[in-house]
């Protein structure tokens, strides 16, 4: 293992036994879902590294196995250091004791013994900024609170890697900020932070570097506005994102779509198809595809029909 890397991953696989059944209890079907697929990558010490990607991709399975919550089918790990992770909400705590009392069983289960937790108790609760909620029972927190919580805990647990999967992604700006801080501080002691999130403008503000998967393997890493942008570039361009959103009622993302059909962008060219969802788009009242629609309808010659749409287009203030 090189000595500047706390993680190294090789040729990592992870698949998954899956069992489908019918809406009223049919006869179930198995299968095999394969989530990882030879991903390989490294973080150096002292880094907060990112992990993207759409959901299903794989995100929250590499975390798991980071964190020794599951192992793989092959492939290898090496991680330097003591791991502490974050990876569900209420994860660990014991929804019917006060916040107070999970504290303490947290921190014991991370290793902490009681004049430590003595020690720190206080930081703690203030750190979470729950008052005098802390005192009561974990059921009655919201999602925020519980992460709040969680991540007050973590911080004060002796670790090398930190690994956190969407926890921040419910805390407030002010919680957030603070939580920017303790990674600035984690980096100077050369504490590694790895951080799953859907939040971009979150990632973008505390990651040295984002890897973006995409079906189990790595389809980027480097720089993390670079890798998000790229990231939000092709989710927003990719025809099966789009033709959902367009299955939804959607019309801009119908619109979107038949463009890419028009002109061949990440689809095989089809006029045909362009024009059934220009149409369907138009007759929903969205007048950028009325003009789409137009400009192909004039190019076959059926100048009528074109001009009602530019027309109709133009009244509205197309």
């Amino acid at each position: 293992m090189d000595k500047n890397n706390s993680v190294e991953v090789k040729d990592l696989y992870k698949k998954f036994d899956v069992k489908h059944t019918t809406r009223y209890g049919g006869q179930a079907k198995s299968g095999t879902k394969r989530v990882l697929n030879g991903l390989s990558f490294s973080i150096k010490c002292g880094e907060v590294f990112g992990v993207i990607g759409r959901n299903g991709s794989g995100k929250s399975t590499l975390l798991k196995l980071l964190a020794g919550i599951m192992y793989p089918d092959s492939g290898t790990m090496e991680l330097r250091g003591r791991v502490a992770s974050i990876l569900e909400l209420g994860m660990g705590f014991e929804p019917e004791m006060t916040g107070r009392d999970n504290i303490r069983i947290k921190c014991k289960m991370y290793g902490l013994n009681d004049k430590e937790i003595d020690q720190y108790e206080e930081e703690i609760v203030q750190f979470s900024e729950l008052g005098e909620q802390v005192d009561y029972p974990l059921r009655t927190y919201s999602s925020g609170m519980t992460a709040k919580l969680a991540f007050a805990v973590l911080i004060h647990v002796k670790c090398d890697i930190l690994i956190i999967d969407e926890v921040l992604s419910v805390g407030d700006a002010s919680f957030n900020y603070k939580c920017k801080l303790v990674f600035e501080r984690m980096r100077k002691e050369k504490k590694t932070i790895i951080l799953a999130s859907h939040n971009m403008t979150t990632l973008e503000d505390l990651c040295d570097e984002i890897m973006w998967i995409d079906n189990g393997i790595s389809r980027e890493i480097g720089n993390a506005l670079s890798v998000c942008h790229h990231f939000h570039t092709d989710s927003t361009e990719s025809p099966i994102t789009l033709e959902n959103l367009a299955n939804s009622g959607d019309t801009i993302s119908m619109n979107r779509l038949a463009i890419l059909y028009r002109d061949g962008i990440n689809v095989d060219k089809d006029i045909t198809k362009a024009k059934e969802l220009f149409r369907r788009a138009s007759d929903m009242g969205n007048l950028d595809a009325k003009v789409n629609l137009g400009d192909i309808l004039a190019s076959e010659g059926n100048d009528e029909e074109s001009k009602k749409l530019f027309l109709n287009a133009a009244d509205k203030g197309n």
